[in-house]
C-alpha cells in the first residue's frame, strides 16, 4: 500500500486454541493492508502452535515466534523487540480487531502523527455493545497528560460526564514503536497482575500528543479464566507489588487522592481473588488479618476518612481502622456479588 505506515499486530498466546484462530482472522480481515502480524506462543501445550504456523506459512506479513512459558510481559516484550512497523497494536488471543480498525488508526496517524490512539471497543458476552461514548479529542499539554494518568489510576471511581476510553489496558489503543524503543519501555515480567496500566502509564508520560477516536475498533471478550477471574491465590504480595511499581513511576506527578483510589481498587481486586480461592472460610479470614497487618493498609486507613472520594471507600476504610475483619469480609464479599450480578445483566 503507497503512502502508508505499517502497523505491528501482536498476539501473545498460551493454550489459545479455541479462539485464536479468530482472532488471527480479525487482522488478515482487515480493510487496511500495510500490517505485519507476530504471534507468540507462550509455551503452549495444545493446538496453538500448529494455528500460528499455518497462517504464517499462509501469509507473509504474519510471523510466528514459539517461547517456553514465561507469561504474557514476556511474550508482549518479544513481539515489541521483532517489531518493524511504525505503530503498535496489542490484540489479546481471545479478542477481536473490528475490520475498520487499522484503516480508522491509519487516518488519525497520517493526519496528525500522534504518539498514541486511544479508541472506543465493543464488550462480548452473550451479545455485544460498545462501551461508553469517549468524550476526548485530544490532548497535547503536560497538564492534561497527568490528568489523564490520574483517570487512569481512577477510572473505576470516576466516569460520569468524561471517559477516556480503557486506560486500564493495553487494547484498544494504537502506540508509536519509535517512543517505545527509544525510551526502553516493556512490560514489567514480575507482575502476573496489572502489567497493561503500568505500561501504559510508562508510555503517556513520555507522550505530547494523544489523539483519541470515539469509533470502536476492538472487541474485548469476557474472559471467566483470566486472571482476575479465577480462584489462583498467589498471596498477598501480587497487588502490593503492582501498587508499589505504580506509585514509583507516578510518585511527584499525580495527587495523592488518585493513589489512593488506585490502592483501593488495587485492595479490592485483591480481596476478590480471595474470595474466589478454594479455600476454607477460616484460611480466608486469616489472609485478610494479614492484609490489616500491610504497612500500605495502615497508611491509607490511617488518612482523613473525609478524603477518600465515594462512599465505598469510606466504609473501607472505616473497618480496616476498626480491625472490623469479618464485617469488611462480609461489606467487600457483597460488593464483589453485586458487581458481578449487574456485568451478566448487562451483557
Amino acid at each position: 500500500m503507497y503512502n502508508t505506515h505499517k502497523i505491528s499486530v501482536i498476539i501473545s498466546a498460551y493454550n489459545a486454541e479455541k479462539t485464536l484462530e479468530n482472532a488471527i482472522k480479525s487482522v488478515v480481515s482487515q480493510e487496511y493492508s500495510n500490517w505485519e502480524l507476530i504471534i507468540v506462543d507462550d509455551g503452549s501445550v495444545d493446538s496453538t502452535p500448529n494455528i500460528g504456523k499455518k497462517y504464517k506459512e499462509r501469509d507473509e506479513r504474519i510471523r510466528f515466534i514459539k517461547q517456553y512459558n514465561q507469561g504474557v510481559s514476556a511474550a508482549r516484550n518479544i513481539g515489541i523487540s521483532l517489531a518493524t512497523g511504525e505503530y503498535i497494536v496489542f490484540l489479546d488471543a481471545d479478542d477481536l480487531l473490528c475490520s475498520n480498525c487499522l484503516v480508522e488508526y491509519e487516518k488519525i496517524i497520517k493526519e496528525s502523527y500522534p504518539d498514541l490512539i486511544i479508541s472506543n471497543n465493543y464488550v462480548q458476552k452473550r451479545h455485544i455493545q460498545c462501551a461508553q461514548d469517549i468524550t476526548q479529542e485530544s490532548i497535547c499539554s503536560n497538564e492534561k497528560i497527568t490528568y489523564l494518568m490520574e483517570a487512569a489510576l481512577r477510572q473505576s471511581q470516576y466516569r460520569g460526564s468524561e471517559w477516556y476510553g480503557n486506560l486500564h489496558t493495553v487494547w484498544a489503543k494504537c502506540f508509536n514503536l519509535d517512543i517505545i524503543k527509544k525510551n526502553n519501555l516493556i512490560f514489567n515480567q514480575k507482575l502476573k497482575i496489572g502489567e497493561d496500566i503500568l505500561f501504559f502509564l510508562s508510555f503517556v508520560m513520555k507522550c505530547k500528543m494523544i489523539k483519541f477516536l470515539n469509533i470502536a475498533t476492538y472487541i474485548y471478550t469476557i474472559n471467566p479464566f483470566s486472571v482476575m477471574h479465577t480462584s489462583n491465590w498467589r498471596g498477598v504480595e501480587e497487588g502490593k507489588l503492582l501498587f508499589q511499581s505504580v506509585e514509583n513511576l507516578v510518585n511527584g506527578k499525580v495527587t495523592e487522592q488518585a493513589l489512593m483510589d488506585f490502592w483501593t481498587e488495587t485492595a479490592e481486586n485483591d480481596w476478590n481473588r480471595v474470595f474466589r480461592a478454594n479455600l476454607t472460610i477460616m484460611k480466608k479470614k486469616y489472609i485478610f488479618d494479614k492484609f490489616m497487618q500491610e504497612p500500605l493498609y495502615l497508611r491509607f486507613s490511617d488518612r482523613n476518612i473525609k478524603q477518600y472520594s465515594s462512599k465505598k471507600q469510606k466504609i473501607y476504610l472505616y473497618l480496616i481502622r476498626k480491625k472490623a475483619v469479618w464485617r469488611l469480609m462480609g461489606f467487600a464479599y457483597c460488593r464483589m456479588i453485586k458487581n458481578e450480578i449487574k456485568s451478566k445483566l448487562c451483557l
